[in-house]
């Protein structure tokens, strides 16, 4: 499904994702991590160094039932329809985030773990190769309309609306009923980059 998200781009084209089992082993340890805290936030940007570069990271979590790696990728890509060619990191990144992190053209490798309590809910995360950079977009804005989507239109100033994304909430605090989804945005992931880099230049 990564790699269809990513053919759409019509006029902007970008490889297709390769699976990376060393990428998919740190996605299940953190997922694994993510179940034991009982807790929903993205790795810091120390915790997800591989060859020297921060990886990429999407994570998902279902209350109940049966929820794939497929299933959260779908959610993932359904972000689709909320994005507008905002830049990273303007604001709003919780709502499309994950399907910019998806066709990023830097994204080569990709990995996902999962991880089911016996409570029954479910943890996914996907590790890529690359990280969003913050103040790009995942596409040459000269080339116009690059989805196969004749009512897209990139926005041309302002910012993206701002949600939020319920880091380090604890699972038993929300409600349970049906299918209890959650996605985690880019906005805090941004804000502790910028901070472990402060600190890497003392």
């Amino acid at each position: 499904m990564h790699n269809e998200a990513r053919d759409e781009i019509i006029e902007d084209p970008r490889p297709h994702l390769r699976w990376d089992s060393a990428l998919a082993a740190d996605a299940l340890q953190y997922a694994q991590k993510l179940a034991q805290s009982n807790r929903m936030a993205h790795s810091s940007p120390k915790e997800r160094i591989r060859n020297g570069q921060i990886c990429g990271e999407n994570i998902a979590w279902n209350a109940w039932g049966r929820f794939t790696l497929v299933d959260a990728t779908r959610l993932w890509i359904q972000e689709k329809s909320k994005y507008r060619g905002q830049k990273i990191g303007s604001g709003g990144d919780s709502t499309w985030g994950h399907y910019t992190e998806i066709i990023c053209p830097n994204v080569t490798r990709v990995g996902l773990g999962l991880t089911r309590t016996r409570s029954g809910e479910t943890y996914v995360v996907a590790r890529y190769n690359a990280c969003q950079t913050h103040g790009s977009t995942p596409y040459d804005s000269r080339k116009g309309n690059i989805f196969k989507n004749r009512r897209w239109q990139p926005i041309t100033g302002g910012r993206g609306h701002r949600s939020g994304s319920g880091a380090g909430r604890e699972r038993r605090d929300l409600p349970q009923g049906g299918h209890q989804f959650e996605i985690m945005g880019l906005d805090d992931f941004f804000r502790d980059l910028k901070a472990f880099k402060d600190q890497l230049r003392r």
